[in-house]
Parts: structure tokens; sequence; C-alpha cells
């Protein structure tokens, strides 16, 4: 297991919520990112894209994505970047990294997180 997680997601989402809950409940170290408060940055929406195989790291789900996605790939590059942190719905969620902000799962329910990564069964 990493030294140290990063969860990214958004707050007061019942998921994310049982997900924290949990690594507190079980001392895991970890940093809580919202979307909303910590944005991410450009090279770390395009590390997240890279780790899913895709050109953006999305929701293809999310009826916000699927309803502007002919917009979106007419805006110009820089501008997707800050259409996403704008638009954070639309991201994967949750996102877990290693301490070096290295991605080790996206997408996945809290209970699968926790077994994969911190062999915690619930």
């Amino acid at each position: 297991m990493a030294e140290h997680l990063h969860v990214w997601g958004m707050k007061h989402e019942d998921q994310m919520d049982k997900l924290i809950q949990v690594f507190t409940d079980f001392e895991v170290p970890h940093t809580f990112h919202d979307y909303r408060d910590d944005q991410p940055e450009d090279d770390r929406l395009q590390r997240w894209a890279d780790y899913l195989q895709q050109d953006f790291p999305v929701n293809g789900r999310s009826t916000l994505w699927k309803k502007s996605e002919r917009m979106f790939m007419k805006l110009e590059p820089a501008e997707r970047m800050n259409w996403l942190r704008k638009h954070y719905q639309v991201l994967e969620r949750p996102i877990v990294e290693d301490e070096n902000f290295e991605v080790l799962m996206t997408g996945a329910r809290p209970e699968r997180i926790l077994k994969e990564l911190c062999n915690i069964r619930l």
C-alpha cells in the first residue's frame, strides 16, 4: 500500500463520503482534494486522461458530458482544460493517487478501492 493516498472527487457524494470515512476510521493516511476547491492543473488532467487511455479524464456516463461533448470538442485545447475545471462534474471520480501523485485507481466503488489498495474488506 502507498504511504499516503490522494483522493480526488467531490465531497457530499454518498460514495465519496463513505470512502473518506473508512479511510479515517482505519487511519489510512490520505488527503482529499475536492474538484471545486482544489482544481486540478493541466498536467494532472492529462495524466488522468493518459491513465484512462482517453483524450480527457471524463466520465462518459455523465449527462452533462453527453449534452456538452460536441461543443467541448469545438473548443481550443487550452479552453478545454478550463472547461473541465469549470464543469468538474464531468470528471471521472474518484481518482486515487499515491504519495508521488501517480494514479492508482479511478472510478471504482469504495469497497473495491479499499480492498485492492488497502486490503480492507467491509
